[in-house]
């Protein structure tokens, strides 16, 4: 298992990789992580952005709910499901999501929820 500083720049590495337009290295990278983490939420959701990114929304959707499948609690992995559903159109599945996050201890969670679902409500 990696240290929480090395997983953090780990991830902080694929996400510049995604951003400089690499996406099979940002790929690999959380594929990486997935391999040396006990804890797969750090993975999970940068697959699952590449997914996004790539407007393969049905994918992105499959890898959180079979990571909260297996991590219920995980609650910035609900967030990117709420996300993922929405792009993809299926916008009341996401505001029941969202919804249940509004009152999360969580400020990042919560400021997410409440930005997506004001994102859906004034599309």
């Amino acid at each position: 298992m990696l240290d929480k500083k090395v997983t953090k720049l780990t991830a902080d590495i694929a996400l510049m990789a995604s951003a400089a337009g690499l996406p099979k290295h940002a790929f690999g990278i959380y594929k990486g992580l997935e391999y040396v983490n006990e804890d797969h939420t750090i993975s999970a959701l940068g697959l699952a952005i590449e997914f996004m990114n790539k407007k393969k929304y049905p994918a992105s959707i499959e890898i959180l709910q079979k990571h909260l499948k297996d991590n219920p609690q995980k609650e910035e992995a609900k967030v990117f499901l709420g996300m993922a559903l929405m792009l993809e159109g299926r916008n009341k599945e996401s505001e029941d999501i969202l919804n249940k996050l509004l009152l999360s201890k969580n400020k990042i969670v919560m400021n997410m929820a409440t930005e997506l679902l004001n994102e859906i409500h004034n599309a």
